[in-house]
């Protein structure tokens, strides 16, 4: 009986589904470790499967600083697409 129950509450994962998970962890691990090496915090403040969403500290750099190197490593970190913008104060 509590063999049946086991196979009855067992879920599978694709593997493909799994190593694509796995994937995109690994690339936005890598890009918060490059964040953070160039800025004094980082916060993720949103993620959604290869969508990625942060908040650093201007600190003493500019935007134009923060889109220089994302574009200098932009193939060393896999990223396809992205965005720089600055907060306002409304």
């Amino acid at each position: 009986m509590i063999e049946m129950l086991q196979s009855h509450n067992q879920q599978e994962v694709n593997v493909d589904n799994l190593l694509h998970w796995l994937y995109t962890q690994r690339q936005g691990f890598n890009f918060i470790e490059f964040l953070a090496g160039k800025f004094s915090a980082v916060e993720l403040l949103e993620q959604v499967s290869d969508y990625y969403k942060f908040r650093i500290p201007k600190d003493d750099k500019t935007i134009g600083f923060l889109f220089g190197e994302i574009e200098a490593n932009k193939d060393k970190l896999a990223i396809q697409e992205y965005g720089v913008s600055q907060t306002s104060l409304e």
